[in-house]
């Protein structure tokens, strides 16, 4: 029997875990127009005050908030222990982060500074937010630069970002990590209105699926989905297993694109809401004329 070799594993693991991050840099998913549109319109739907949950490693949102002014690489991210920043240009005025962006599985622009080497004691373990692209050193922000001999020079491979894989084993071993949570725990305590788009919400992801424990009584938990509803669907799991009153949770059975295209409208919801109420009143009717409805085969 051959030999188990971790190093080897642990090595493959890291050569995957860089193709697959290095697909997910700007450089390598740059939007058609038609979808930058589509981002654009998501975009002005958020309003000032809003908090987005991600747990995408890309940065497609955070760009978008940027050109839009709402947003900022430095304090956007709502991490206090942040490495310090060379800017290249440190007179240029930064637009105020008006929608936070929480990202509890990392990102593709997050390096934990215990990878610089010579660093202080002080330093390490911080959160170092890139400000460029680490293969073709362009801005990552539009007109938002940084001075880094580590990635402008010797830095190239592997790209080794801050990321949490979706696997029931996740680690938190940074101070700043139960801080993004407790900060997105709040958020969604206090919302009135929390949209799900795109999230499956997996059973191994432990800790999303926590944070709906603490989702207000009243709250609206609005659900964009092509897939249909079935007993595993994310409406049947909320109710199951966080005890959301189906009253509250609005099921839109659409892509993105579609729900996006047809004005942030209902249209799914509403056309099963008014089936649901037209079979409920014909039961009803059936029942108080007493009437055996039941089917007979012989």
């Amino acid at each position: 029997m051959g030999r188990l070799i971790v190093e080897e594993l642990i090595g493959a693991r890291n050569i995957i875990h860089h193709y697959i991050i290095k697909l997910l840099l700007p450089s390598n998913i740059s939007p058609q127009k038609d979808k930058r549109e589509l981002l654009n319109k998501i975009i002005n739907f958020i309003r000032p005050g809003d908090t987005v949950i991600s747990f995408n490693y890309d940065i497609l949102i955070e760009q978008a908030l940027w050109k839009h002014g709402m947003w900022n690489p430095l304090d956007g991210y709502v991490i206090d222990d942040l490495f310090c920043l060379k800017l290249k240009d440190d007179t240029i005025k930064l637009p105020q982060t008006k929608v936070p962006v929480i990202k509890l599985h990392g990102s593709v622009n997050w390096r934990v500074t215990e990878w610089y080497e010579n660093s202080e004691d002080w330093e390490r373990n911080k959160i170092r937010i890139l400000l460029k692209d680490i293969y073709d050193h362009q801005p990552l922000f539009e007109g938002f630069d940084e001075i880094d001999e580590n990635i402008d020079k010797k830095y190239t491979y592997p790209h080794n970002p801050f990321v949490i894989l979706p696997t029931f084993m996740k680690s938190f071993k940074y101070k700043w990590q139960f801080q993004l949570f407790e900060l997105a725990t709040k958020a969604i305590s206090q919302a009135n209105e929390i949209f799900i788009w795109g999230y499956s919400l997996p059973q191994a992801d432990t800790l999303a699926n926590l944070l709906f424990h603490y989702v207000k009584k009243n709250a609206k938990i609005i659900i964009i989905d092509p897939a249909e509803q079935n007993d595993n669907s994310v409406d049947a799991r909320l109710r199951k297993y966080h005890q959301i009153n189906d009253d509250n949770i609005i099921y839109e059975q659409a892509s993105i694109e579609d729900w996006v295209k047809n004005g942030f409208s209902y249209h799914s919801y509403h056309q099963k809401r008014r089936l649901k109420t037209r079979f409920s009143k014909i039961v009803e009717e059936v029942n108080q004329l007493g009437w055996d409805y039941s089917e007979s085969k012989e």
